[in-house]
């Protein structure tokens, strides 16, 4: 159940679950108290060294509400969760469509006409059922945003248009939550880190549609933008500095530029 690996102690799946049902823990406080005793589980043994243990357990404590679980959600979603963030609502409405299947990680031909969420919900059971993952089967809007981000550290922003992403980041400078957005059209994409009352890529939206709708949307930059927002999300959230707040990060895969615009 527990091994000896290059001198750390070694805890194993099987050893976090049977050890949460003994003592009447969750699976997710079980192993952030294996980790306050130098005890490291298996499923985050590669995270070490590159995140510290009270990095690890600063994740593991988190809880982050993501909006959006098709692209950019999909993406962000396995990352966050293989990385070790502990408590993650997720918020989508819609659908899979053939048009999906370019990009968006959990969209299958046979998957057609069912919800998003509940295709995240399966995936993510399979791969941590260690953290704590719930889903909103609805598009947010209004009071919703009360209470899907109570309590929250941080929100991450995978919505799609103009629209929808200017009453998220509304709600969030209203109710207090950093956000970290992000946005892809063709090979080009952005990153961004907004805190209450601060600038963002919102001062420079016009419109109410955004230029993936004109420009396509290929898959590895929604990989890129995505990867990116979660590297930002695990910075925040384990304490360490975030490196896209006041600014926007811009990059094109056509050229492989990078740019970092201060706001």
């Amino acid at each position: 159940m527990s091994y000896e690996q290059d001198g750390a102690c070694i805890l194993s799946i099987e050893a976090t679950q049977s050890l949460a049902e003994k003592f009447d823990l969750s699976p997710l406080d079980l192993d952030c108290l294996a980790l306050e005793h130098d005890v490291l589980p298996v499923r985050y043994v590669k995270n070490f060294n590159a995140l510290q243990v009270k990095e690890q357990i600063n994740l593991l404590r988190s809880k982050v509400a993501l909006v959006g679980l098709g692209g950019l959600g999909g993406y962000i979603l396995e990352l966050i969760a293989r990385t070790g963030v502990g408590s993650i609502l997720a918020a989508d409405g819609d659908v899979y469509e053939p048009s999906n299947l370019n990009r968006q990680l959990y969209c299958r031909q046979d998957k057609f006409g069912q919800s998003k969420a509940l295709a995240a919900k399966e995936r993510l059971g399979r791969i941590n059922s260690s953290i704590d993952f719930q889903v909103w089967e609805k598009t947010l809007q209004g009071q919703d945003y009360k209470g899907f981000l109570r309590d929250r550290d941080l929100v991450v922003d995978a919505l799609g248009g103009l629209k929808v992403r200017r009453e998220l980041l509304q709600q969030t400078d209203k109710l207090n939550v950093p956000l970290v957005t992000g946005a892809v059209a063709g090979e080009m994409g952005y990153v961004s880190t907004i805190y209450p009352g601060e600038h963002g890529p919102i001062d420079l939206w016009q419109g109410q549609s955004g230029a993936e709708d004109t420009l396509g949307c290929l898959s590895y930059g929604v990989c890129l933008v995505a990867s990116l927002q979660s590297a930002e999300a695990v910075h925040i959230l384990s304490g360490r500095k975030p490196s896209f707040r006041n600014k926007l990060a811009v990059c094109d895969l056509k050229d492989f530029s990078w740019q970092v615009f201060d706001f």
